[in-house]
C-alpha cells in the first residue's frame, strides 16, 4: 500500500531532526522506531506508545529528541530509553476476563428480572376484557 502524504512528511521531518539512522513506520497502529548503526552495521527498534495517525509528527518528534538524550546521557540501548520515558508496556491492555465475565452475568440478570417483571405486568394488562353484553349479565345476576 503506497504511502500516505503525512507519513511520508513524518518520516523526512524524523530524517530532518535526527539525522542518519534514524526512522519510523507503522506497527500495530502504533510508531514504531528504528535506530541503524552503519559502523556495527545492526539495527535496533523499539515500540512507542503513540498512534500511528495523522498529526501526531511533533509528538513523535519529541519523542524521539527525548529517547536521543536519555540515549546520550546514560548510555543505554533505544528499548531501555523508551522504558525510562514510557515504563514498560504501560500502554498494553490488560483484561481481566473473569471479573469482565462475572459482570456480564450480573447485567444478563439484571435484564432478566426486568423483562420478568415487564412481563408479569404486561400479563395483567391484557387479561380478557369483558364485553359489554357479559358485564350485563353479571350486573343482572348480582341483582337477583
Amino acid at each position: 500500500m503506497p504511502k500516505l502524504i503525512w507519513e511520508k512528511k513524518l518520516q523526512e521531518a524524523v530524517k530532518r531532526q535526527q539525522r542518519f539512522g534514524w526512522s519510523v513506520r507503522e506497527m500495530k497502529g502504533a510508531v514504531f522506531v528504528q535506530r541503524y548503526y552503519p559502523d556495527i552495521n545492526k539495527r535496533v527498534s523499539a515500540a512507542l506508545p503513540i498512534r500511528w495517525e495523522p498529526n501526531q509528527e511533533l509528538n513523535v518528534l519529541n519523542a524521539l529528541q527525548k529517547i536521543n538524550e536519555v540515549m546520550q546521557n546514560s548510555g543505554c540501548s533505544l528499548k531501555e530509553a523508551v522504558e525510562v520515558l514510557y515504563g514498560k508496556n504501560n500502554y498494553k491492555i490488560i483484561i481481566n476476563w473473569n471479573k469482565l465475565v462475572e459482570e456480564f452475568k450480573e447485567q444478563i440478570d439484571q435484564i432478566n428480572k426486568k423483562m420478568q417483571f415487564e412481563l408479569e405486568f404486561f400479563r395483567q394488562e391484557m387479561k380478557p376484557l369483558k364485553t359489554e353484553k357479559q358485564q350485563l349479565l353479571e350486573r343482572l345476576s348480582e341483582l337477583k
